[in-house]
């Protein structure tokens, strides 16, 4: 059974908004409403403590990680695993990432990058860890670093876990309430013949 469907419930601040409007015009008559109507405005939207926190990154904002992504993807772009932020993602096709009738992955349109995305399901899932195991040993094979970025806690033990097995050491970044880790390959251990320092040797 799908619990979730392609739309959302409406707000209820905009009703809201009309009933306190109109239990001003109610007790206070028509101008006192509307002093009360412009009272209401000023100490929300138009507050000059409203505008300076407005100012200010959001606790949910995708710029600060994006701008981990981008610091990261100077010259050789890193792909990225991105978990959804919609549970419902878990009950779509996840895996058809920014295809045009897919709304999952939205914020990759509003700000795009020339990563590779490699999307995954707002839960951890039997397929979502198929999937990564399948992308380990094709295309990030050979990979020396891929992004993950994530918005649920439960995904970055396991991914540390599985990341370290495939050879990737990690880099965790909380720039709010996404979490971001940076993936690199171990410096490759290099084998051979030992040649001895012929400062060292006996004469």
């Amino acid at each position: 059974m799908r619990v979730f469907v392609p739309r959302y419930l409406a707000c209820a601040i905009p009703a809201q908004t009309l009933l306190i409007a109109y239990a001003g015009y109610s007790i206070f008559g028509v101008l006192g409403g509307r002093i009360w109507a412009l009272a209401a405005i000023f100490l929300t939207t138009a507050s000059p403590m409203a505008i300076w926190e407005g100012g200010k990154p959001g606790f949910e904002a995708l710029m600060p990680f994006m701008q981990i992504i981008r610091a990261e993807s100077t010259s050789n772009p890193p792909p990225v695993f991105f978990c959804s932020v919609l549970p419902e993602s878990n009950f779509y096709n996840w895996r058809s990432g920014l295809s045009p009738d897919s709304y999952l992955y939205s914020g990759f349109v509003a700000y795009p990058m020339k990563n590779e995305l490699l999307p995954l399901p707002y839960r951890l899932t039997p397929d979502a860890e198929s999937y990564i195991a399948e992308k380990l040993q094709t295309e990030l094979a050979n990979k020396p670093e891929v992004l993950f970025v994530t918005h649920e806690k439960v995904w970055e033990s396991w991914m540390i876990d599985r990341m370290k097995a495939a050879g990737f050491e990690a880099r965790v970044l909380q720039p709010n309430v996404y979490t971001v880790i940076i993936f690199r390959r171990f410096p490759p251990i290099r084998t051979g013949l030992l040649v001895p320092n012929p400062r060292s040797s006996s004469s």
